[in-house]
């Protein structure tokens, strides 16, 4: 069975289709991350899903083309995440010369609005300056844009706001201004999820499924995934789909079903989810999820997957073509 790998809102492996993310992507978009799955013997599941996150924070960047379209016409959220993209070389061929346009983009709407006082934007501005993206490296800008953007995450997430409570969420798990902590990250994800922010659901499921800042729990991972599945965020869709398709350990494992992760690597698939599309077609290479064996179908999935940069999909492609 083909490596398997979750995400969430971060960079991560190779296999099956979550691969460089796990659950890299959703959260804060500047800062943000797809889950790594689980841990059997069959699936290598790298327990960094900040990709995941960090690529599904902003609903105009779910997809590679969507992202870029968002870019191209002047969505500064886009504009970043469109650089990380091409600076980590994920769902794209790794590019520094498009990665540095793209930040700097970025940077120049980032600095305008974080000095407007846009906490997105100064959170957003402390990375790049923590990074030297798209600016020059500078820690001290870095730490100064990171306080006053978590002093009004804080100052919004205690009045109940479930948009400000995952952000501060995620600065605690990324360490973003602040020191790395977990707990705090689960606290204030929690906060956020039982308000019904499919974002923070996500997050939190990630957390779970790791047991960082939370007793491991795989099926209270896929509880909160599908909470934030159900509500259509792909990258919790396709998380779903690898937790089904992989089995978990532990008292409470889950068990693995084939049809159910056909059925939600479908739903993201068919948002343009590159993972999701990858693994898809391996379904339909081997005939399981109930679904009968067609190669054509397969590569119709896998086609979607290259054309966003998907290098497992494209090893997929060439291994299927080259045996027919």
């Amino acid at each position: 069975m083909p490596q398997t790998t979750i995400r969430n809102n971060s960079s991560a492996a190779s296999g099956h289709a979550l691969a460089q993310a796990i659950m890299m992507f959703a959260a804060l978009l500047a800062p943000g991350t797809i889950l790594t799955a689980c841990k059997p013997a069959t699936s290598t599941v790298p327990q960094d899903h900040a990709i995941a996150k960090k690529y599904a924070l902003d609903t105009t960047c779910q997809t590679v083309d969507s992202c870029r379209k968002a870019a191209k016409q002047g969505n500064v959220d886009a504009q970043y995440n469109l650089g990380r993209l091409y600076d980590d070389g994920y769902a794209v061929t790794k590019d520094d010369k498009q990665a540095t346009f793209w930040y700097r983009k970025a940077a120049k709407q980032y600095r305008k609005a974080a000095e407007q006082g846009n906490a997105d934007a100064q959170n957003s501005l402390g990375w790049m300056y923590e990074q030297g993206k798209g600016v020059a490296y500078d820690d001290k800008q870095a730490a100064s844009w990171y306080r006053k953007a978590m002093e009004q995450y804080r100052k919004a997430a205690e009045q109940g706001d479930a948009d400000a409570q995952n952000k501060l969420g995620r600065m605690y798990e990324q360490g973003d201004g602040v020191a790395y902590d977990n707990k705090q990250a689960a606290f204030w994800y929690r906060k956020a999820a039982e308000q019904g922010n499919a974002l923070a659901q996500d997050n939190l499921g990630g957390l779970y499924l790791w047991g960082n800042g939370v007793e491991e729990s795989p099926a209270q991972a896929r509880f909160w995934f599908h909470k934030a599945a159900e509500q259509g965020l792909a990258v919790a869709q396709y998380n779903l789909g690898v937790m089904y398709d992989t089995a978990t350990w532990g008292a409470d494992s889950v068990a693995r079903d084939d049809t159910q992760a056909v059925f939600w690597y479908r739903k993201a698939a068919e948002q343009g989810f590159a993972e999701a599309q990858t693994d898809l077609g391996t379904m339909y290479e081997d005939g399981r999820g109930g679904v009968a064996k067609d190669p054509a179908k397969a590569l119709f999935w896998y086609h979607k997957a290259v054309a966003q940069g998907n290098e497992d999909a494209k090893g997929h492609l060439d291994d299927l073509q080259d045996n027919q």
